[in-house]
């Protein structure tokens, strides 16, 4: 008995020694996940961070120069913009973390040895929970206190700089555009942005008539705590419509008139600014949708942080990192989920008890079922295995083309980024810096990507495609049955959903961006100069205030020309009157200078006022012709619908639409273009490795998409030359390489 009791204490010890042995390894495991996962976080979020920051940084110039806010608040501004957005990019920055951390386990074959020893897919679990916790409480700590905190105070300082006129980005000298349509100009002002002199105010009717106010000097003073009014002393005012004879003029002493809000602040009662406390005790529809979504934001940090480990794992034949892009997919769709949920919330459209978990629960349901199929080995059988392996297959070659397109686009955008800063680098002087440069390329990248994606895509498709001949295995996927064209087409699934996302970026972003540089580089570059959205282009020229509505760019080549319509020409005496109000049809600008036609200048007396018609006059100014072309209408800063506006206007016209015609035919034909160009393109990737390698391919494949790009100029060319529908020749080009691709195709078959 002693002895059976003996071994029996034995056999207890043994158990329990490789039970605490098997406890520390598996913590020494988990500390060093931990680890790995953390500095993968810590790398993201630095990154995503200063992207952030840079964003949030030109946004904020943006707001400066529009008037929205003073330029003394940029940093506090910068801090407090910083806290409002960490919601959603924490969440972000844990997701990628992970999804870089897990997958470089794999990479590594760590996984494979973390295996072997019985840690699975489901042990990740813990050491993902010591990240993710941690950082799911900063995200509702912040997200439920910290950043509607911010979102105060941030109003609160400057609604505090609204009680001054530097709020508006007023400086003395230079135009503002003010709220609700209008123009202000001031000679002096005070270091505490309360007092002015030698004002400039214009404002316009719907039916066309000006209302402009001069004043010797002013102030702005309060009544009550909200209410803005400036006092005007010794000035004029002048009511009429330009290019006739009956105006209105007065003279005044002491006027006052109430001042807008000049900065966009958000209500007090706006429940952006509420304490969730607040929320809490609220029922009506807006106060529901708010509480959502500041509790959506830990739950989204927590379910991508289970996700990532099903979705970081990757074969030993995958590219490097290549859910990466599928990922940031899904965290954008959740996302937008997220947003269009909150709006229907707060519209009442979806029940309050329903919330936004009609989005949160089906992500669960997702990830969950992911989670616990993440290991398995699926075992297909019969045609409906043999079909699940074709539809694996397609995803899999779209997934290489998407990382190809992705990789040539990077690289293309990059080297057009660093040569465009080059270029407006070389262009810095007087008011245009090397800042005013940075901001005006970043506004020009979303042009860029729309204009570099076919290249990229042609490129892209063959790099990816030609990726899975240098290994192979596209002759395997021949061997499982797929044919060249089923494998083209898969690829082009991919391409054409790129495309999508950049039709919708040549109708939104790019024509934004491209207006914003060109605003921002006018103004730069003319202290006495803005681009007021309602009326167009404002510049000083010694007492002559100027204004330019809309501009055209005629001709080509030697033959160019600017043409600026609906010019007026504001000249003011000494003290601050009005003599003359000039309107000019058009005004083109050639290599002798500028000349207007259909002038139309009223001339004011002490009580009356005088019309003068001139059919041409030349037009001696100082200013610089590329300053005052600032507001000739380009077809990048247009949309399609804005495009096909044009066109229509300049045929009303008896005018030739030119350029316009070709840009919006150029628009609708994009996405055929791109197609035609890689399908055509896919071809050079097929053939045996032994005829020639695969760069003598890829580069044949280039030089097939520089013949097309060059045919498709010809074919427009010819048809602005000839008469020839535009329709018909942007077709030549995508016809032409189809056909020859087709012969090409099935030559090598």
């Amino acid at each position: 008995m002693a002895t059976r009791g003996a071994r029996y204490n034995l056999r207890s010890l043994k158990q329990a020694a490789m039970s605490f042995m098997s406890a520390t390894r598996l913590a020494r495991i988990e500390r060093y996940l931990w680890r790995e996962f953390l500095g993968a976080f810590i790398a993201t979020f630095v990154v995503l961070m200063l992207v952030s920051f840079g964003g949030i940084v030109v946004d904020l110039l943006s707001e400066i120069s529009r008037g929205h806010m003073p330029a003394g608040l940029l940093v506090s501004q910068l801090g407090l913009r910083v806290v409002i957005f960490a919601p959603l990019i924490l969440p972000l920055a844990l997701f990628l973390g992970l999804l870089i951390g897990i997958g470089r386990l794999y990479r590594d074959s760590e996984m494979a040895v973390l295996f072997s020893v019985g840690v699975g897919p489901r042990q990740l679990l813990r050491p993902v929970a010591l990240l993710a916790v941690p950082v799911v409480l900063v995200i509702a700590l912040v997200s439920l206190w910290a950043g509607p905190l911010a979102e105060r105070r941030s109003q609160a300082m400057i609604a505090e700089a609204n009680r001054s006129l530097l709020v508006a980005g007023l400086e003395a000298g230079r135009f503002i555009e003010i709220p609700g349509g209008g123009v202000l100009y001031v000679g002096d002002l005070s270091a505490d942005g309360t007092r002015f002199g030698r004002m400039f105010l214009h404002s316009e009717d719907a039916d066309g008539s000006v209302n402009v106010i001069t004043a010797r000097e002013g102030e702005l003073f309060f009544d009550g705590d909200l209410d803005r009014y400036i006092r005007l002393d010794d000035g004029f005012r002048v009511e009429g419509m330009p290019g006739g004879a009956e105006f209105r003029l007065m003279r005044f002493q002491r006027n006052e008139i109430q001042a807008p809000d000049r900065a966009q602040t958000l209500d007090a009662d706006d429940v952006r600014l509420a304490p969730s406390g607040v929320l809490l005790r609220n029922r009506d529809a807006e106060t529901r949708a708010e509480l959502h979504w500041r509790l959506a934001s830990p739950l989204l940090a927590a379910l991508l942080a289970i996700a990532a480990i099903p979705l970081a794992r990757t074969e030993p034949r995958q590219p490097r990192y290549g859910q990466l892009m599928l990922a940031l997919l899904g965290y954008l769709l959740y996302t937008n989920l997220m947003l269009i949920g909150r709006s229907w919330l707060g519209d009442g459209l979806v029940p309050a008890w329903a919330g936004l978990w009609w989005v949160h629960l089906p992500v669960l349901a997702l990830v969950s079922w992911l989670l616990m199929s993440d290991g398995r080995l699926p075992r297909p059988r019969g045609g409906a295995g043999m079909r699940r392996a074709i539809r694996i297959s397609d995803l899999y070659i779209a997934r290489a083309v998407v990382i190809g397109v992705m990789a040539a686009w990077a690289v293309l955008l990059m080297l057009d980024v660093v040569l465009a800063f080059a270029a407006e680098l070389g262009r810095t002087g007087g008011g245009y810096t090397a800042t005013h440069a940075v901001i005006y390329t970043l506004y020009s990248i979303p042009r860029r990507l729309y204009a570099l994606f076919p290249s990229a895509a042609v490129v892209g498709s063959l790099i990816g495609l030609g990726g899975l001949a240098a290994t192979s295995e596209l002759t395997a996927l021949r061997a499982a049955g797929l044919s060249r064209l089923r494998l083209c087409l898969g690829a082009a699934a991919a391409i054409a959903v790129l495309t999508a996302s950049m039709v919708l970026v040549g109708e939104t972003a790019g024509p934004i961006g491209e207006q914003r540089a060109q605003a921002l580089s006018a103004s730069a570059r003319s202290d006495d100069m803005i681009i007021a959205s309602y009326s167009g282009i404002w510049v000083r020229e010694g007492s002559v205030f100027i204004n330019v509505g809309q501009g055209l760019a005629r001709g080509s080549g030697a033959d160019a020309f600017v043409e600026l319509s609906n010019l007026r020409m504001y000249d003011f005496d000494p003290e601050g009157r009005l003599r003359s109000v000039a309107v000019a049809e058009a005004a083109e600008y050639r290599a002798e200078g500028w000349m207007l036609s259909g002038v139309r200048r009223t001339r004011f007396g002490e009580r009356s006022a005088e019309l003068e018609v001139v059919a041409q006059e030349r037009w001696n100014t100082t200013l610089d012709a590329e300053v005052l072309a600032a507001s000739v209408v380009r077809p990048r800063y247009m949309t399609t619908a804005q495009l096909g506006s044009m066109v229509a206007y300049l045929r009303a016209n008896e005018s030739d639409p030119g350029e316009f015609a070709v840009a919006y035919w150029a628009r609708w034909f994009y996405p055929v273009n791109v197609l035609a160009l890689c399908l055509a393109a896919m071809p050079f990737a097929f053939g045996q490795l032994r005829s020639g390698g695969f760069g003598k391919r890829l580069f044949a494949g280039i030089v097939f998409g520089l013949a097309f790009f060059l045919l498709d100029r010809l074919a427009i060319n010819l048809a602005q030359v000839y008469g020839i529908d535009l329709r018909a020749a942007h077709l030549i080009a995508p016809v032409s390489v189809l056909g020859v691709s087709w012969l090409l195709f099935y030559r090598r078959r």
